[in-house]
Order: structure tokens, then C-alpha cells, then sequence
């Protein structure tokens, strides 16, 4: 971890672009991301702000990790989930607070647009080298806890429950399949190649 001041903002910069995508994909009510998804079924079952909800989410994950790992070395990942979260607040509730999108095209433009953003936004936070999101950790985690050592295969099946995490408390909170949908298929089979494909432009670019 190289702290600095080129990091510290690119990683603000990947932090922004992570909001972004994340409310733009929302906003075309098409389908989100697994645990956007679940984030946004959890905010609508308790009635909460859906970035109180991401922290709520990544801070049990967090402490999951943490006591299986029987380490606090992985504390640092709080400051990165609560900027995250109040960051999803201030784009939901601000930027984009009368932002509705009635047309089909559109909504499918947005979910396109989002569903690149959101990596761009996720490799610049890992160029940056700062603390980031906790589940490349939690997915070693569920590899040893059921000795499946296959990385992708494991990512899949945590994609899949989460995608189904989301669904069972979106039936408790009267809202259907919530954020369950398409866009959860686009942003599922997109957003590993699209990180690497980022990290590569990198690389060229922020020498």
C-alpha cells in the first residue's frame, strides 16, 4: 500500500465512479449488481438509505473475515466501507435525487453506461493500491471453508447467493425481485473482464 497523493486520489476518483455506476444502474430499476442488489433489498426492508445499507452489508462481511481470520488486519477496509457508503448517499439523494428514466432505450443506455462505469470505477481503486472492498478476501474465505479450490467458480456461487440473498429479502420487504434483473446478468458476466481490461489501461496511462 503506497500512500500518497496521486493514490489518495485516484482511489477518491475510483470511489466516485463506484457511486455512479452503482445509482445509475439503480436508477434504470433493470437489475443491479448481487450485492447492490442485496444492499438495496436490505435498505427497503429496514428503511434506510441504501449507502447505510452497503455498510451495513460490507460491515458484516467485514467482521465475518475477521473473525475467521482471527485478524484485525483487516480493519483498515472501514474508513474505504463508510466513504463508500455515504458516497452512494450523496449520489442518490443529490446528484441524482429527480433523475427518473421512463423511456426503455434510455434505460437500457444507462444500465450499459453504469455497468462500465462500475469497474472503471473498481480498478481504480485497486491501481490505487489503497484499501478497498473486502470480497476477493471473503472469496479465500469461502474456498477454505468448503475446500472447493477453484477462485472462479467460488465467485460464481457467491454471485449466485447473493443474487438470491437479495431476492429472499426482497419478499420480506414487499418489493418483488427488487434490483434482481437483467442488468444483474450484464453486470455479473462484465465486470471481472472489464476490470482487468481497466487495470491494463492503467498501467499505460497513470505511469
Amino acid at each position: 500500500m503506497k500512500i500518497n497523493i496521486k493514490n489518495i486520489l485516484i482511489f477518491f476518483i475510483g470511489l466516485n465512479f463506484i457511486s455512479l455506476g452503482v445509482i445509475l444502474t439503480l436508477r434504470t430499476n433493470l437489475g443491479q449488481g448481487s450485492w447492490d442488489a442485496v444492499n438495496y433489498s436490505l435498505s427497503k426492508l429496514i428503511n434506510i438509505k441504501i449507502g447505510f445499507a452497503s455498510m451495513i452489508v460490507n460491515g458484516l462481511l467485514l467482521a465475518f473475515i475477521s473473525l475467521y481470520r482471527k485478524s484485525l488486519k483487516y480493519l483498515n477496509v472501514v474508513f474505504t466501507i463508510f466513504i463508500s457508503g455515504v458516497l452512494l448517499n450523496f449520489w442518490n439523494d443529490y446528484i441524482f435525487k429527480d433523475f427518473i428514466i421512463s423511456d426503455l432505450f434510455f434505460k437500457y443506455l444507462y444500465l450499459v453506461i453504469g455497468s462500465l462505469i462500475l469497474p472503471l470505477g473498481l480498478s481504480l481503486v485497486m491501481h490505487s493500491t489503497l484499501p478497498m472492498m473486502i470480497f476477493d478476501e471473503l472469496t479465500n474465505v469461502v474456498i477454505e471453508i468448503t475446500k472447493i479450490d477453484n477462485f472462479g467458480l467460488v465467485r460464481i456461487g457467491m454471485e449466485i447467493g447473493a443474487l438470491l440473498l437479495a431476492l429472499i429479502l426482497g419478499y420480506f420487504a414487499g418489493i418483488g425481485f427488487g434490483q434482481v434483473g437483467i442488468g444483474s446478468l450484464l453486470v455479473s458476466l462484465t465486470i471481472g473482464p472489464l476490470i482487468n481490461y481497466y487495470l491494463k489501461l492503467h498501467k499505460k496511462i497513470l505511469k
